[in-house]
């Protein structure tokens, strides 16, 4: 019996199936102790076959999980996994999934206020997909270029990119109407148009709520409406924007109120 499993495993998957029929006859035949005997043999056969029961990630389910990992701001576990993507994308020649897990490296960084990595990955993940006409990604780190290079105060960029953006598809019509909306309020901002830009924050958070987008897309127009206030010099106002960037950030937001 040893050897007919052995063999089963040594020559077809399949045996998992067949391995478990064994034990499922011997148990009903009443041979328990046999059956438990069997168990434990085919758990630790399988076991030392690195192929059985433990499916290969594609790009596409390391790009997920590194997505999930970072909204769970993870972000040690998601730039490891976005980078396991880039590698697997690129021994796939899967031009797709590698320049999206750059932009996703990119956002990280930003995340971390490490504008500089965040460009790198952004500008790399952008030079891919326009290379490889994927026009959809093409977008997206065209929108998230422009974002970073306004936190950076370099308006000029920050325009150019965002004109790229406006011609381009999104991986998604709610992020694309998302960040049409987010950068333009904030080059308006920036260009000193607040009360513009108070109304376009507004708009985009109409957008999170309309398309369901996740919460950290609302959190950040949040923390963009509570600097616009400090600046105006209205803290009431300023305080409360905080409590609701609170809401999402957590004790994050601590910083705001002091």
């Amino acid at each position: 019996l040893i050897d007919y499993i052995q063999n089963l495993i040594n020559t077809e998957k399949k045996c998992l199936d067949d391995g478990i029929t064994i034990i499922f006859y011997t148990f009903v035949n009443m041979k328990k102790n046999l059956a438990h005997h069997i168990f434990l043999l085919v758990i630790c056969l399988f076991s030392s076959i690195p192929s059985v029961g433990k499916p290969v990630a594609n790009a596409d389910s390391l790009l997920k999980w590194g997505e999930k990992d970072y909204y769970n701001e993870l972000y040690s576990d998601a730039v490891d996994k976005y980078l396991k993507c880039i590698e697997k994308a690129r021994n796939d020649g899967d031009d797709y999934h590698e320049a999206y897990a750059l932009c996703e490296i990119g956002m990280v960084y930003t995340r971390l206020n490490d504008y500089q990595r965040s460009v790198f990955y952004l500008q790399k993940g952008f030079e891919l997909a326009r290379k490889s006409g994927c026009r959809e990604v093409e977008g997206k780190a065209a929108a998230h270029l422009a974002a970073v290079y306004a936190f950076n105060d370099k308006l000029a960029e920050a325009k150019k990119y965002y004109a790229i953006e406006q011609k381009l598809p999104h991986v998604s019509e709610g992020l694309r109407q998302y960040f049409l909306l987010y950068n333009k309020a904030l080059i308006t901002q920036l260009s000193g148009q607040s009360d513009k830009a108070l109304q376009l924050h507004r708009q985009t958070l109409r957008c999170v709520d309309r398309f369901h987008l996740n919460k950290h897309y609302a959190s950040s127009v949040y923390g963009l409406i509570v600097y616009l206030y400090l600046d105006k010099g209205n803290i009431a106002m300023a305080k409360d924007y905080c409590e609701k960037y609170r809401t999402f950030i957590g004790k994050d937001g601590r910083v705001f109120m002091e």
